[in-house]
This record gives structure tokens, C-alpha cells and sequence, in this order.
């Protein structure tokens, strides 16, 4: 399993090109192995971290969303993707499940860097915790490029698109969903700006 992350960081193409047939819980098995613990201590931080009385909850709080981010979030991130591979002719949704699923697990070790400085500064002072925190999210943001670039990858294997086709598909609806938050946002200021004049 190690080696097959190796090669999913490093050689991408070789990696989906070599994907054997695998069932949706052989990517959740996948995801969970190698993403658990960095999703678990990540959350676990995001709740606060700190030892006191609320300690029980915030790990089963943080185990839950571990589990349920790892099990659940794979389904729904590959059907939302689905609908632009649709879009520019894929047709198999395990097909975007494999690409999606295992570019997923990509964001360890990424997670894992954020929630070890998170977690080595809690306490530390405000401008060191401001500073850790816009970092975390360089980090992040690094982390989410590398998925969707595997992602993109892993569509033009499977799906045997374009890259343009399949950057097309792993980047329309989230974008389309995005624009329409966006305009939802405006359009509720705007209600709102004009209510109270």
C-alpha cells in the first residue's frame, strides 16, 4: 500500500495506467489507511486540541468526521465530478470514483504537516498562531493543487480524454456550484442592502 501511494504522488499516470480493477471499498480502504490518522489529528486541532474536560468529545467529534470525511466524502466529491466527465463525454461513474477516491488520499501528508505546527503551537503567541495559521493554509492550498492535478490525471487515464477534456471535467461544476454561491450571496446582500433603506 505504501508503494502504490509512492507511485500515485510520483508517477500519477503510471499509477491509474497500472490500477487494477477495484471495487469502491478498496478505494475507501485506501483512503482510510492512508488518510485516517492525518484526518483524525487534523480535526482533532481544528476542534482546539487542548487537554481538558471536553477531551472525550473532541476526539469522538474529531474521530466521527474522520470517518464520515473518508467514507462519504469520496461518494459525493466523485459524483459531482461525474457530472462534468458527463459533461465532456466519460461515462463511468467507478471510473471517476477510482480517480477522484485515490487522489483524495493525496492530502495526507499535507494535513499531517498543518496539524503537527498547529498542534506544536497552540499555545504559542497570537502573531506566531496567525502566522502558523496562513501557512497551514499555503499548505492547504499546495495540498488541494496536488489532488486536483492527480484527479485530472487520473479522469484522462481512465475516462481516455483529453487533458483539456479532463481538466473541463474535474473543474466545471465545482466552479459552476462556486459562481452560483457567489451570486446566491449577492443576491441576499443586495435583498438585504435594499430592506433596510
Amino acid at each position: 500500500m505504501i508503494e502504490d501511494f509512492k507511485k500515485l504522488i510520483s508517477k500519477p499516470t503510471n499509477f491509474y495506467k497500472d490500477l487494477k480493477k477495484k471495487s469502491y471499498g478498496d478505494v475507501i480502504k485506501f483512503l482510510l489507511k492512508i488518510n485516517f490518522i492525518p484526518y483524525f489529528l487534523y480535526f482533532l486541532f481544528l476542534q482546539g486540541g487542548e487537554l481538558n474536560i471536553y477531551i472525550g468529545l473532541t476526539i469522538i467529534i474529531s474521530l466521527i468526521y474522520a470517518l464520515l470525511s473518508l467514507t462519504i466524502g469520496p461518494f459525493i466529491n466523485a459524483l459531482i465530478t461525474h457530472i462534468g466527465v458527463l459533461i465532456v463525454g466519460g461515462k463511468d461513474y467507478k471510473k471517476t470514483f477510482l480517480a477522484t477516491g485515490h487522489a483524495m488520499s493525496i492530502s495526507a501528508p499535507y494535513l499531517l504537516t498543518a496539524a503537527i505546527l498547529v498542534g506544536l503551537f497552540i499555545n504559542a503567541s497570537e502573531a506566531i498562531l496567525i502566522s502558523l495559521t496562513l501557512l497551514g493554509g499555503l499548505i492547504a492550498f499546495a495540498g488541494g493543487i496536488h489532488v486536483l492535478i492527480t484527479e485530472i490525471i487520473g479522469l484522462k487515464v481512465l475516462h481516455k480524454l483529453t487533458t483539456l477534456r479532463a481538466i473541463i471535467a474535474a473543474l466545471i461544476i465545482p466552479i459552476t456550484i462556486f459562481l452560483l454561491f457567489v451570486l446566491l450571496i449577492v443576491a441576499l446582500s443586495t435583498i438585504l442592502i435594499i430592506g433596510f433603506l
